[in-house]
């Protein structure tokens, strides 16, 4: 029989890898479970403080140079309420950008071409 001496930094460090890949793996496969059930429909009884159309349809831009890329490019509209709270980002297939303060409550409706 062989005499294998192992460290206690050494013993410490392997019990403590092995440990964490048995856990680990149940740990982020539980944070992905999801059982909620989907909103698909809309509360009427909602009010919206603030109301945005957005709109994707396709594109082709150039993100490079040399050959166009297919993208969805995004536009959108306020619908209601402060017409600032949209920027506009023109030359861009990103989108507008949202201003809204906290508490405020939106409705965004997506639409596609």
């Amino acid at each position: 029989m062989s005499n294998l001496k192992v460290s206690r930094k050494n013993f410490l460090k392997f019990t403590g890898t092995s440990t964490a890949f048995l856990f680990l793996p149940s740990f982020f496969l539980s944070s992905c479970k999801n059982d909620a059930e989907p909103n698909r429909k809309a509360d009427p009884k909602f009010s919206s403080d603030l109301e945005f159309e957005s709109t994707a349809q396709e594109s082709e831009v150039s993100i490079l140079p040399g050959n166009k890329t297919k993208v969805w490019k995004y536009s959108g509209s306020v619908i209601k309420g402060r017409k600032n709270s949209l920027q506009i980002l023109d030359d861009n297939y990103l989108g507008p950008i949202f201003h809204v303060n906290k508490g405020e409550k939106i409705r965004v409706i997506f639409k596609t071409r």
